[in-house]
């Protein structure tokens, strides 16, 4: 059980009401660290909750929401960064109540965007993103390409990690990054793929030390997640998730409203 993210869990009781275009960016400083997974659970959990809620795929060429959802492939955001469509017109419905905004998997014309580019799907998203009660920002792995200017309007920025040390020092990396480039104050950090509960906590402890002690920035620790995927998929008492992932986004979800409302800018 995780019982970090489970203190202080406010439970499905808590409706969340006044959370309102809210942007939350999950992403990491190295890949495999499931962040596309939890990045889609997290919304399928909000609309779950009666949240109008989009995803935002922003590994354009290389996305997995298609699959998840089970939308068609195409080629509508390649038009759009071509000036033929508007990016609200590159939103996809879908029968899971969710929103999705995605590229094209394999579509190489997506796989190079520049800084210029990135800078006007921000530009572009800000507005529509005012039509949502929450927009996920499902980021690449790395420091660099869209993730940058799309965590510069989030809300609040989730980093997942996991207790592999090259994983602890990329997401260390990508902390400083964060701090350094002051694109947001608002960070969490969520260990994946823990082995015990031990091992989550540990690998919790050290992002947190280093930060504090070379940043002179602590991120909220948001909990871990067991490697053994029975416990995820374990249902809860609503039945439709897990209780490990549930006790994980009902805590984001917690924390977000005792920020400030003020969004960046």
């Amino acid at each position: 059980m995780n019982d970090e993210a489970s203190e202080g869990r406010p439970g499905l009781a808590q409706d969340f009401g006044s959370l309102q275009g809210v942007l939350i960016s999950f992403s990491s400083g190295n890949g495999g660290t499931g962040v596309s997974y939890l990045a889609t659970q997290f919304s399928l959990w909000l609309s779950r909750l009666g949240k109008k809620t989009l995803l935002v795929d922003a590994n354009w060429s290389l996305g997995s929401s298609h699959f998840f959802f089970g939308i068609e492939p195409d080629d509508h955001f390649a038009q759009y960064l071509e000036g033929k469509r508007t990016l609200r017109s590159c939103v996809k419905e879908t029968k899971t109540g969710v929103s999705v905004l995605a590229g094209c998997p394999g579509l190489g014309s997506l796989s190079g965007l520049s800084h210029e580019e990135h800078l006007s799907v921000r530009g572009d998203l800000e507005p529509i993103s005012r039509e949502f009660d929450c927009i996920i920002l499902d980021i690449p792995s790395g420091l660099g390409g869209p993730g940058a200017e799309l965590r510069e309007i989030s809300t609040f920025a989730v980093i997942v990690a996991t207790p592999d040390p090259l994983s602890l020092t990329s997401n260390y990396a990508l902390l400083k990054n964060i701090v350094l480039g002051k694109t947001t104050s608002r960070v969490g950090v969520v260990v994946n793929r823990c082995t015990t509960p031990n091992e989550g906590r540990s690998a919790s402890q050290i992002l947190a030390g280093v930060s504090d002690r070379f940043l002179n920035f602590t991120p909220v620790g948001l909990g871990f997640l067991p490697f053994d995927l029975q416990l995820l998929r374990r249902p809860s008492g609503t039945g439709s998730i897990s209780k490990v992932l549930e006790d994980l986004f009902s805590r984001i979800l917690s924390v977000i409203e005792t920020l400030p409302q003020e969004l960046p800018q």
